[in-house]
């Protein structure tokens, strides 16, 4: 009885485990942000700048992270966005029919960059 409890659960545990740790191995991180790269632009119309590296992980949960990423939002008044890590977690169950839904981000060193306005605000008047 117990061997047959180890075959129904720890070979697929086994193989669950072999396969979290070797997909990694076989992603390729570039194509992967240049996918996500061009999907957010598509999208937002933003630009991301990745001057650091970028790394698949499974676990804890499955994600992407990012060094030294940028944003550039589109426009002449919008903010620019730099992070010094950034780590974008998703859902596994919605990457089946395709879709992609956020379970979490994390942000380390945030810095937002906002243009000057086109005019000084000028003094109330009657002070």
């Amino acid at each position: 009885m117990l061997r047959i409890l180890l075959y129904l659960f720890g070979i697929p545990l086994l193989l669950v485990l072999a396969v979290a740790l070797l997909l990694p191995l076989f992603l390729d991180e570039e194509r992967l942000l240049a996918l996500a790269a061009d999907t957010l632009e598509e999208k937002t119309g933003a630009q991301l700048t990745v001057n650091g590296g970028a790394e698949f992980s499974l676990l804890p949960r499955i994600g992407l992270q990012l060094a030294q990423a940028e944003l550039a939002l589109p426009g002449e008044n919008q903010p620019d966005l730099s992070v010094r890590s950034l780590a974008i977690g998703v859902k596994l169950l919605p990457l089946f029919p395709r879709s992609v839904e956020i379970d979490g981000l994390t942000l380390e060193g945030l810095l937002v960059n906002l243009p000057a306005p086109a005019e000084p605000p000028s003094a109330p008047a009657g002070g």
